[in-house]
């Protein structure tokens, strides 16, 4: 029991550090947006990107989780981007 407490221990510090990965490309995301003037929010973009994730998936209990997980990281990662696009254009006003 307690080598699978470990494993999943490590697991988690896994995703703890992709999660990372995945916000720090925010910053990417916001400068892009701001110099192409693109939408922080693209409707079609993410449903297509949910569409590919969850097709990487076979089980429908996890195809639908999967969908959750990835739906709730692109919110946060919009909500990240639109901070970083505000400061952008803050010290670019300056």
């Amino acid at each position: 029991m307690a080598r699978k407490a470990s494993n999943r221990g490590s697991v988690d510090k896994e995703l703890v550090s992709l999660y990372e990965k995945r916000m720090a490309l925010t910053e990417q995301v916001a400068d892009y947006k701001l110099s192409t003037g693109k939408k922080v929010f693209d409707k079609a973009r993410e449903e297509e990107k949910l569409e590919k994730v969850t097709s990487m998936v076979d089980d429908p209990f996890l195809k639908r989780g999967t969908r959750e997980l990835f739906e709730h990281l692109m919110s946060k990662s919009r909500k990240r981007t639109a901070i970083l696009l505000a400061l952008l254009i803050g010290v670019r006003h300056r």
